[in-house]
């Protein structure tokens, strides 16, 4: 009989040592599956060299808009607009900080939507505008036939997309054969550096930026203005494809996304490019899209 008790407490410590153990095991599966409910939404940065924004200007954003209670917003930080599309493009990002022109171009061709546009001010949207600069003054495009020109990069809004399609636009043979050289300086400071040792004769350049360039302004007597562009919009934050099939979209939380950056942008009263505020798209900001889309695909 005491062989029996014994078998028989000996059982129950065994059970209930089972039982804690499975209890363990639920609590923390449990905790796991709430961790895994939460979608982190990866968005793509290229740092700029001719930008304000520094690593800490775009950390502070992160740390202030990345918090949410459906979705975390988690930087990705990439060596060049190539790897950054590339990502977008393929599904490795959900969300890509832009400009606008190469945006008309990923809406074009990989059905990219607007999630939120960042906010300039309004002094700051009296120079958004992309030109064309040059030391010898030029009076019409026939006098650029065989001339050296610089552009920043393929993937620039004012320093090649915008200033390229006007030039396609008014001269009628290819930019190839019309200019002797055509090179991508990689930056709007490289291009004016280049323009006064008389690498190259012009360049395209961001006007905003080139305003708060001290090279720029200790030459600007030197520099003439060939084209001046019109009026661009801000830059923004897109969504891909890919992640509009996935399930955090259909969950709307790119309209929590774009929301809570209109509430964050409220806070502020005094904002500028540098200030990584956003707001959801308006109609006032689509018309200005709208705009530069018919300006870049004219057919």
């Amino acid at each position: 009989m005491k062989t029996t008790n014994k078998l028989l407490i000996t059982l129950s410590i065994l059970l209930a040592v089972d039982l804690i153990a499975f209890g363990i095991v639920v609590f923390f599966d449990n905790k796991n599956e709430a961790i895994n409910n939460i979608d982190n939404i990866r968005l793509g940065i290229t740092p700029n060299p001719d930008r304000l924004e520094t690593p800490k200007t775009i950390e502070n954003f992160f740390k202030v808009a990345g918090k949410h209670g459906s979705f975390e917003l988690e930087p990705c930080y990439t060596a060049s607009y190539n790897e950054a599309i590339s990502g977008f493009i393929h599904g490795s990002l959900d969300l890509l900080y832009i400009n606008p022109a190469y945006y008309l171009y990923l809406k074009k061709n990989y059905n990219a939507d607007v999630v939120a546009f960042q906010l300039y001010s309004k002094q700051e949207m009296e120079y958004n505008h992309a030109v064309l600069l040059s030391i010898k003054p030029f009076g019409h495009l026939a006098e650029t036939r065989g001339k050296r020109i610089s552009f920043t990069n393929k993937y620039s809004m004012c320093g090649y997309l915008v200033p390229e399609r006007h030039l396609r636009n008014n001269i009628t043979e290819p930019l190839e054969t019309w200019f002797s050289k055509i090179d991508f300086s990689g930056s709007d400071q490289y291009s004016l550096d280049a323009l006064l040792k008389g690498e190259t004769d012009i360049i395209a350049c961001d006007l905003l930026s080139l305003i708060h360039n001290t090279t720029y302004k200790k030459n600007a007597r030197k520099l003439h203005l060939m084209w001046i562009s019109q009026k661009l919009p801000e830059s923004l934050i897109c969504v891909s494809a890919k992640s509009m099939e996935s399930d955090f979209y259909n969950r709307k939380s790119l309209v929590e996304l774009g929301n809570s950056l209109w509430q964050l942008s409220r806070r502020e009263t005094l904002y500028n490019r540098n200030s990584m505020n956003f707001e959801p798209p308006h109609f006032e900001y689509m018309k200005e899209l709208d705009k530069l889309e018919k300006f870049l695909f004219p057919n």
